[in-house]
């Protein structure tokens, strides 16, 4: 919302809300989906993430307390988002562990945080990995929507470092 915008990007709410506005109308059917989620999260007390047929049972949420149901609409609206993103991950780690195997490649998956998977992969084998990790997680994610264009960004380094 407008309040949570304002304090992230350290700007008025009125800014906030114009700022809303116009990506609004620029992008109106984000929009349209935001507003079906919210409506049918009302009505089913369920958050649903059409890409991915996720769902969540919203029941426990207090829907006649205002606030109660803003935690409710804020789970409906992520869903669709952070669950799809979930899926996108999940299926690419499974594609690339077994072709790791298959390809009996010295590479293996070591942790994700969020939208980023971080392998080892032996130095003799880092191009042959990269290629086929870009591949496999455009494939996962064109797995859900075929027709958008994705572009996976890979940094290989000697360690991780946060």
């Amino acid at each position: 919302g407008p309040t949570s915008l304002a304090a992230e990007l350290g700007i008025t709410v009125e800014e906030a809300k114009e700022l809303m506005n116009r990506y609004f109308t620029v992008f109106p059917k984000v929009k349209t989906l935001m507003n079906e989620l919210e409506t049918r999260a009302r009505k089913t007390h369920m958050a649903y993430s059409p890409l991915d047929g996720r769902y969540i049972d919203l029941s426990h949420v207090d829907w006649i307390n205002r606030k109660k149901a803003g935690h409710g609409i804020r789970q409906s609206l992520n869903l669709p988002f952070q669950g799809c993103g979930a899926s996108i991950i999940k299926l690419a780690m499974c594609r690339l562990r077994r072709k790791f195997k298959e390809l009996n490649m010295n590479a293996k998956i070591i942790l994700t945080v969020h939208d980023e998977v971080q392998f080892s992969v032996h130095k003799n084998c880092i191009d042959e990995a990269t290629k086929l990790i870009d591949i496999t997680m455009q494939g996962a994610f064109n797995h859900y929507a075929p027709s958008v264009p994705m572009k996976v960004s890979i940094k290989v380094g000697t360690c991780w470092k946060h």
